[in-house]
């Protein structure tokens, strides 16, 4: 619509201000602001969509246009049902020239019309809408910044460009650009918490519509508002959440945009975290709230709670880093309590995320320690997140944070270490076997030591039953065992050598021997005389196999004297089955290292001799059987023929034991007697599936078919009797012919 400029009187006079298009006479229809909105606006959408009506403002008295504005204002959302028109009027008389007062309670009418509005207005209608609050703008330079209606119209107007660019990201161009910056620098002064939750708005939309440059300017208006002295704490946490979330968003898609958009996100979020006024901590000036650390926290595992696998990304371990160290920078100077912790456990992609920035941090002291002490609530999140993430998926860094946790004395790190020693969970007990692997350095071999010596009285203490005694107490010596590997041999010796003090040295003392010296085998020479004079006072099967242990790491010479002394327990008869059978091992390892057949074939008459009634030493035989080789097989033919002729299960340790002595290098007799145990096995076993052609299986079904009475009584179901017996006669004539020809 063209419009040409004319000069208009001042309201009062008796003169009409009017525009006349070049086209139409002066004999058009004339509307004065009164009819226009009050009486009837719908006429006025007519002539607006006629080509180049004449239109006029007429110059009316204070009072009709106090009327004009007071409908203005209060019609609403109800203006959207006039279109564009309505707002292309209201541009119009905008440009008329209206004394001052009436001006500013216009602008102050269209303002709070177009926030009423921009929440619902179509998109179509955004740029009008716009371009209307642009002239206003314009109108607003230079005016009073203390007048109470020039504070409400800049607020109003600010909003609802924000919403409206929200409603329309298409609407969004430098100019808008401008218009909206010289707005918000107008509004900002004055700023409300509805301003805020607007820009807020207007970058979470940016974000979903990938306007970069909506986003780019939503958040310069963010920035603004949180770097403003006048901003409180609470809107900062919000928007540090909003940035926290998006480069949690942007860290699970793997593309050279995401990386971008994390990137922003993360610069947004780090010059926000350092910078903001309101999270500024100061001694003695009032300012005792602490950073929104779990604000933040819960943004982050909010988002990553889609993701089922954890990715590394270092952009979003630096906003968790730079959360927590601004956290606990605040923390010991603060009463404020926060009432929401994220939980851990649930979301492994976000445990993994906080265990892997705050495991160093605590162990570098980067956290202070006094602040996380006066928390109470950091730690044990950590330690619940470490638990959690460790056990799906181990690290040599979180084990090694948790090792030196453990060395500094943090509260509740070393309850932890044991209650995952101990535990029936098998993730739990290797991240426990993971911490003891680096302990030892952590604390020094003296204290690793000590906590050795802690761990073994707290396997005394697990309730329950005998089995999960026996399980907590094997886990602990397997945690101490790994431990040692660090340690000098010039500290464990005399360690482990003060096991053996006492006269009723424990079983679970043995079994830790046991496993020191497969993991350490220096101590094996110094702990084997030691060792060989307690089994000789008092044999027992725990000495005797912690014993049978060293000897495979002891010089031969010294197994000479230890296969007699086991000999001689041997030939007693006041000793147990079990301590028997554990010399048996002990004398047959001493032979097998020495290599002497004729000692060795000596034990296994034995064995056959004493220990046929008990699968369970039959089954140690049986390992001696599967382990040895070569000439150590003479004369134990019948003991691996009895061992498979056993039930189930000591058959199966039999059989094994006969496959070992298949091998080229085993007597004759023994290689026989094997080979018919196993190939009895081979075909006994394959006769129960479909193979049928083993002599075995036509054997059983002949037998069977014989069996079987003359008469036959036809039963339900057995229609087709008639077509298998046929098959089986032809079958059975063709076996028959073959096995006569």
């Amino acid at each position: 619509m063209n419009m040409h400029d004319s000069a208009f009187s001042p309201i009062g006079s008796n003169a009409c201000c009017c525009w006349q298009s070049n086209m139409y006479g002066a004999d058009k229809p004339l509307l004065d602001v009164r009819t226009a909105l009050v009486e009837d606006l719908l006429k006025l959408t007519e002539l607006l969509e006629r080509p180049g009506p004449l239109l006029s403002v007429q110059c009316l008295p204070s009072a009709d246009w106090d009327e004009f504005l007071d409908a203005l204002r209060t019609t609403g959302t109800s203006l959207t049902r006039y279109g564009a028109s309505i707002w292309l009027y209201l541009t119009l008389l905008l440009r008329v020239e209206v004394e001052t007062r009436i001006r500013k309670k216009l602008a102050t009418a269209v303002c709070v019309a177009a926030r009423s509005v921009s929440s619902v207005a179509e998109e179509s209608h955004v740029a009008a809408i716009c371009s209307m609050l642009t002239v206003v703008g314009d109108g607003l330079r230079g005016a009073d910044c203390h007048d109470d209606d020039y504070v409400a119209t800049r607020v109003n107007g600010c909003i609802a460009y924000l919403r409206l660019l929200g409603r329309s990201p298409a609407a969004y161009t430098p100019s808008s650009a401008n218009a909206l910056q010289e707005w918000f620098a107008a509004a900002q002064p004055h700023a409300t918490d509805e301003l805020g939750d607007a820009c807020l708005e207007l970058a979470t939309v940016a974000q979903a519509a990938s306007a970069s440059g909506i986003l780019n300017t939503a958040w310069r208006l963010l920035k603004a508002l949180c770097l403003d002295t006048r901003t409180d704490r609470a809107f900062t946490a919000h928007v540090l959440a909003h940035a926290a979330a998006g480069c949690a968003q942007a860290a699970g898609r793997d593309s050279e945009e995401a990386l971008l958009a994390a990137r922003f996100h993360c610069s947004n979020f780090m010059r926000l975290a350092k910078e903001a006024p309101s999270l500024q901590v100061h001694e003695g000036k009032g300012n005792l709230q602490a950073f929104p650390l779990e604000v933040v926290l819960c943004a982050v595992r909010s988002e990553l709670g889609a993701f089922s696998t954890s990715m590394p990304n270092p952009l979003l371990e630096k906003v968790v880093a730079i959360s927590l160290e601004k956290w606990t920078a605040g923390s010991s100077l603060q009463q404020f309590q926060e009432v929401k912790w994220p939980e851990t456990g649930q979301c492994h992609a976000y445990d993994r995320l906080f265990a892997k920035v705050a495991l160093p941090l605590l162990a570098s002291k980067k956290i202070s320690d006094h602040g996380v002490r006066g928390q109470g609530r950091l730690l044990p999140a950590v330690l619940d997140a470490a638990q959690a993430s460790e056990a799906k998926e181990s690290s040599n860094e979180g084990a090694d944070a948790l090792a030196v946790l453990c060395a500094h004395g943090a509260p509740g790190a070393r309850r932890r270490l044991l209650a995952w020693t101990l535990s029936e969970s098998v993730s739990l007990y290797s991240l426990a076997l993971r911490v003891h692997l680096f302990l030892t350095t952590r604390l020094g071999a003296a204290r690793a030591l000590a906590w050795a010596q802690f761990l073994m009285r707290g396997s005394d203490l697990v309730g329950g039953s005998r089995k999960c005694a026996l399980r907590a107490q094997s886990q602990v010596c397997s945690c101490i065992a790994v431990m040692s590997t660090s340690c000098h041999p010039n500290l464990l010796s005399p360690w482990v050598q003060n096991l053996f003090f006492s006269e009723l040295c424990r079983a679970d003392e043995l079994l830790l021997v046991r496993r020191i010296v497969a993991s350490h085998p220096s101590v094996a020479d110094e702990l084997a005389e030691k060792l060989t004079t307690d089994v000789q006072a008092a044999p027992s099967p725990a000495k005797l196999r912690c014993l049978c242990s060293i000897v495979r790491l002891m010089p031969k010479e010294k197994l000479k004297v230890m296969c007699e002394m086991l000999r001689s327990i041997l030939r007693s008869d006041s000793f147990d089955a079990a301590t028997r059978a554990e010399a048996w091992a002990a004398h047959a390892r001493c032979c097998e290292r020495l290599g002497d057949v004729s000692n060795f074939r000596v034990g296994m008459r034995y064995a056959i001799k004493h220990f046929d009634k008990s699968d369970v030493t039959g089954t140690r035989v049986a390992l001696v059987l599967s382990r040895v080789g070569g000439a150590l097989f003479e004369g134990s033919a019948g003991a691996i023929e009895g061992l498979c002729c056993a039930t189930w299960p000591l058959r199966a340790a039999g059989l094994a034991a006969a496959a070992s002595a298949m091998t080229q290098d085993a007597p004759a007799a023994v290689r026989q007697v094997s080979r018919t145990a196993v190939s009895a096995f081979d075909e006994d076993f394959i006769a129960q599936s479909d193979r049928l052609e083993l002599p075995s299986k036509r054997r059983r079904l002949l037998q069977c078919l014989v069996n079987l009475p003359d008469k036959f009584v036809k039963a339900e179901g057995e229609e087709d009797i008639s077509d298998l017996c046929e098959l089986s006669v032809s079958k059975i004539k063709s076996w028959l012919g073959d096995s006569r020809s």
